[in-house]
């Protein structure tokens, strides 16, 4: 991969400031760049929470800029009605991956042909945001955050609440004890034929294991 890829949020992703928020500072040392259109952002902010930081705000405060619309979504016929211009929005931008919160609402026929593969948040930033990232994540959550004010260390223990695989991929960086999740492991993680960490197109469906091709597990 010699090239930044771009990833697609949905717009239940870019509702949760923190996941957001990896996502977003992930750009500086891991190898991907998250970005969203305006349909999608549109959606995020009727999910937002009234005095947090509106989608738009968080767009141009990382330098992002929004991507094009993409057409005819009623063409995704496998996939939710709702989730079609999604779909469509990441196709337009040139995305990988969608990474959402539910990736069982795009089909598997819709997502192989655009070569795009549909991601759990949770599973996607344990594979594929550096250790530098995380760590400044950690940081600047420490920065924000001044009542009540929270060491690093609990503010790491604190994300395996909602974040259990990125908190356990990065688990020695401080020397706590993770906190219990608040959510059960989704039934799908991941759905479509590009393999999550080299990027390759596989024949079928059942050639990846938790998103990674035979080469990468």
């Amino acid at each position: 991969m010699n090239e930044r890829t771009l990833v697609f949020l949905d717009a239940n992703v870019i509702a949760k400031p923190v996941t957001r928020t990896f996502l977003m500072v992930a750009r500086l040392h891991s190898d991907f760049t998250a970005v969203w259109s305006l349909r999608a952002e549109q959606q995020a902010a009727l999910h937002m929470r009234p005095r947090a930081m509106a989608p738009s705000a968080v767009r141009e405060a990382h330098g992002s800029e929004l991507t094009p619309a993409g057409q005819d979504p009623e063409r995704f016929a496998a996939t939710k009605a709702s989730d079609r211009v999604i779909l469509a929005d990441c196709e337009a931008a040139g995305a990988r991956f969608l990474v959402t919160e539910d990736v069982d609402d795009f089909g598997h026929e819709d997502l192989a042909g655009v070569g795009i593969s549909a991601v759990n948040f949770d599973l996607f930033l344990a594979e594929r945001m550096a250790r530098e990232s995380y760590a400044y994540a950690i940081e600047l959550f420490g920065e924000r955050q001044s009542t009540p004010r929270r060491t690093p260390e609990q503010i790491h223990a604190a994300t395996a609440r909602q974040h259990p695989l990125p908190f356990a991929a990065h688990a020695d960086l401080f020397d706590v004890e993770r906190a219990r999740s608040v959510h059960e492991r989704p039934a799908v993680m991941f759905r479509g034929l590009r393999c999550l960490r080299c990027e390759t197109v596989v024949a079928a469906e059942g050639d990846l294991v938790e998103g990674l091709c035979v080469e990468c597990q």
